[in-house]
């Protein structure tokens, strides 16, 4: 089995790749990269042990826009990143990881044929099969100067499709082999890969060599060839989720604060993700539901709901919460459809900001707001 390195750039979504990186994520980028090439130096003169090294991964993940999910180890594997910010969340991007020293078990673009991929092919081969994870998204094997990067499908491809290694590897599990050993599957995934004649595609990123573009100024091409590494190590990338100029999904820094403005919280149970109120110890006065509830309660607006048990709940706290939520929404909608009525209006007037209304100086409060919905666009034009 041979390796068939990508372009670093390539592998990237296009749209992705053009899609505007601000400033301040280049400079969260760049200052988590130092920190880890800074500690990656120091711990390598002390002689730190793999262990060690692998801790350093996981703030500089977190920095990078993976605070949403959860980091640690899984089992025998040295590093995984979890599709959700549980660890029962199936594991995404699972990663082999080496101390920079150990240069015999580490892979090469030459030889691929080495324990670390070795390890790699069994630890997805037992997420497959053991755990049935459909969701696995890249593989990653580094000794934290090289990183070796596959997509899944690669490995899905050319080891758990394989019928001889799957079957194998269950007879192993199952106690049916001469050995129950992990040596033993390591010599069975050597065998196979010395054997196979076929190639698997990755990445091959080199941090001493990406080095020399944190020297550039602001703006240089030295900067610019550094954006792709910075998208690379993302969530969009690593764990292929939506990103803003996706138009089928919301931008997920806008989504979290639609949810909190709203005073709402997503959870997940069993792989599914619910939206709901906010707990009570979090829940914000100001939210535009909780501030609903209140009014909603207060003066009573129940008793004027044609049998709120049928539509809203049996319980009284039920009702108020979902017909907030009700009454939220549709408002939240309506602002959507002014803002895109400003945007049409300005485009087509040429820019003039005369018709920019959705500010504080045309509409200051909720009070306007509710009189441009009721008192002027739910009336007919009767002229």
């Amino acid at each position: 089995m041979r390796l068939q390195l990508k372009n670093l750039r390539k592998s990237i979504n296009k749209a992705y790749l053009k899609d505007p990186l601000d400033r301040s994520s280049f400079e969260t980028f760049t200052g988590a990269y130092r920190q880890l090439i800074q500690e990656i130096k120091s711990a390598e003169k002390r002689g730190e042990s793999e262990e060690h090294f692998k801790n350093f991964l996981i703030p500089f993940f977190e920095q990078n826009g993976f605070r949403d999910y959860f980091i640690n180890t899984n089992g025998r594997i040295d590093l995984a990143v979890h599709t959700g910010n549980k660890a029962k969340a199936p594991v995404g991007v699972l990663m082999e990881i080496k101390r920079p020293s150990n240069q015999s078990e580490m892979i090469t673009d030459e030889d691929i044929n080495r324990k670390s991929m070795h390890e790699a092919a069994l630890y997805y081969l037992e997420q497959r099969i053991d755990f049935n994870n459909t969701d696995l998204r890249h593989v990653i094997i580094s000794n934290m100067w090289q990183w070796f990067v596959f997509d899944a499908r690669q490995f899905e491809q050319c080891f758990f499709q394989s019928g001889d290694l799957r079957k194998t590897y269950t007879g192993w599990k199952a106690n049916r082999k001469i050995s129950s050993n992990k040596d033993f599957m390591y010599g069975e995934t050597r065998r196979f890969i010395k054997q196979n004649d076929t190639s698997i595609e990755g990445i091959h990123i080199d941090l001493r060599k990406m080095n020399r573009f944190l020297k550039g100024e602001e703006g240089s091409d030295y900067e610019k060839k550094l954006i792709p590494l910075i998208k690379f190590f993302t969530p969009v990338h690593l764990l292929k989720e939506s990103f803003a100029s996706d138009h089928n999904h919301l931008n997920r820094e806008f989504y979290r604060e639609l949810l909190y403005i709203l005073g709402l919280e997503e959870t997940r149970s069993k792989n599914t993700r619910y939206i709901k109120r906010t707990s009570p110890d979090d829940r914000q006065p100001g939210s535009l539901i909780e501030n609903t509830i209140k009014i909603l309660d207060t003066e009573d607006h129940l008793s004027m709901v044609k049998d709120p048990e049928v539509k809203y709940g049996t319980i009284r706290e039920e009702q108020l919460f979902h017909l907030a939520l009700d009454l939220c929404i549709t408002w939240m909608n309506r602002i959507l459809f002014l803002k895109l009525l400003e945007a049409q209006l300005y485009r087509y007037h040429r820019s003039d900001y005369k018709f920019k209304f959705l500010n504080i100086t045309v509409i200051d409060d909720f009070d306007e707001l509710n009189k441009l919905f009721f008192q002027v666009l739910a009336n007919l034009n009767n002229s």
